[in-house]
């Protein structure tokens, strides 16, 4: 089984202001990993513990956000992928989702995502993301387990909770409310190893198909 997980660096401090096109500030100094993404990351690493699946991390964003899945793979993915390219920056959810739906393929069993990011509240990647690997869904998943050909997702709904199975591919939106989650994850001394001397391969636009013009403030109306 291969899981992908797609992380997002995004602003520690949300009032930090806007830069010169309107957008949130975003520097090294002043970000962190998105919370929901950390619950995705960990409801991957229970299932990589569960059944040896293999897990990689994802992420759309500036170099620095190598430093974010460095620290994922000390806590016990297996690799990561950075898309990194001046020209995808403002990119909307549409473009962001085409983009890593791009760089995944057909490779995974399961993506998990946050089930939205602190910066934009949308909550529409995961979605987009199902939709353009043809995969099946599930949004605000709290518990995940797996099962024959697929894993069962537990959600929240108007009757108290509901369980959905979900056939491979499949993609995942998981909560902030994933039951059991560490607050604090912690990496051990094999893991920081490994991260130190993993190699992170960094992919543009252009690696993945993709004009300039189709990504970017430029395919963000």
């Amino acid at each position: 089984m291969k899981i992908a997980v797609c992380m997002k660096c995004v602003p520690a401090d949300l009032g930090a202001g806007v830069d010169a096109k309107g957008g949130l500030k975003r520097t090294e100094a002043n970000s962190r990993v998105n919370q929901a993404d950390l619950m995705a990351l960990q409801a991957a690493l229970r299932l990589k513990e569960e059944l040896g699946a293999r897990v990689d991390v994802y992420s759309m964003g500036p170099a620095f956000a190598e430093n974010m899945l460095r620290e994922a793979i000390a806590l016990g993915a297996d690799g990561a992928v950075l898309i990194c390219d001046k020209c995808l920056a403002g990119s909307d959810t549409q473009v962001t989702a085409a983009v890593l739906a791009a760089a995944l393929g057909s490779d995974y069993d399961l993506v998990l995502c946050g089930e939205r990011t602190v910066d934009g509240e949308t909550g529409q990647v995961p979605g987009q993301i199902s939709a353009r690997l043809n995969a099946s869904l599930a949004l605000g998943v709290v518990d995940i387990r797996s099962c024959e050909n697929g894993v069962i997702c537990l959600r929240p709904d108007e009757r108290g909770e509901d369980e959905l199975k979900l056939s491979f591919p499949a993609v995942a939106g998981v909560s902030c409310g994933l039951r059991g989650a560490l607050q604090e994850m912690r990496p051990r001394l094999e893991g920081m190893k490994r991260a130190r001397a993993a190699n992170i391969p960094h992919l543009d636009a252009g690696a993945l198909g993709f004009r300039w013009d189709e990504v970017g403030e430029a395919a963000s109306p």
